[in-house]
């Protein structure tokens, strides 16, 4: 199920919000380009989780500093968001929707079908010790 900017925002402000990349298709494929300088902060690092089996569930805390773009290039990947008695649960599909995630906020990651892959842009470098385990 997805959720609605406005419910997004009375859920967690302005820390969860959507984002739009662009998506060119013709008879060669698809391109999906992401403009780095359109996005509200600056990203330090990007990854992308693939191999993953249906049913995983992924991610699993939130970060004290930092934000993160979690786009799902390819399968459906529901994103579980909790804060202060608030859960949320956002479905990303490969459609260009992604979905940005502030500091404070928990998250997990179920992947819905196996080879789903999430494509992830961090404002942060990998940090283990900023990670916060526990779901406010």
């Amino acid at each position: 199920m997805n959720r609605s900017s406005a419910q997004l925002r009375e859920a967690f402000g302005d820390d969860v919000t959507f984002l739009s990349l662009d998506i060119h298709t013709d008879d060669r494929g698809t391109l999906t380009a992401v403009d780095l300088d359109a996005l509200p902060f600056r990203v330090r690092r990007l990854f992308r989780v693939s191999g993953v089996s249906a049913g995983t569930r992924r991610g699993g805390h939130g970060h004290v500093r930092g934000v993160q773009a979690l786009f799902c290039t390819r399968g459906t990947i529901e994103v579980e968001l909790r804060r202060g008695g608030e859960v949320v649960e956002v479905t990303l599909r490969p459609d260009g929707t992604g979905l940005q995630v502030g500091a404070g906020v928990w998250a997990q990651q179920r992947y819905v079908e196996g080879g789903s892959e999430l494509l992830v842009l961090a404002s942060e470098p990998y940090d283990p010790g900023t990670y916060d385990p526990n779901p406010t």
